[in-house]
């Protein structure tokens, strides 16, 4: 199986406060590495939170549905 291509990386301009850039140069972080990070885990928190602003109403419907009737199994399950 063919390993899957990464994504191309696009050069770009950034302004850091430069006791921070310092401080991760001093400690060997590799500044886009950790750009990328964290720019990837607030794009996955900003979809998370539109997800379940989405789908807030369907999400409170199905609790008090479980609320009112049981989850599915619960006349089976053992435990």
């Amino acid at each position: 199986m063919a390993a899957s291509a990464q994504p191309r990386r696009k050069p770009t301009n950034v302004s850091i406060r430069e006791d921070i850039l310092e401080a991760a140069r001093s400690h060997g972080l590799n500044v886009s590495r950790v750009a990328e990070e964290a720019l990837s885990a607030a794009i996955r928190e900003k979809q998370r939170a539109a997800w379940l602003a989405e789908n807030a109403e369907a999400i409170a419907y199905q609790n008090r549905l479980v609320e009112e009737e049981g989850a599915f199994g619960d006349d089976v399950r053992s435990f």
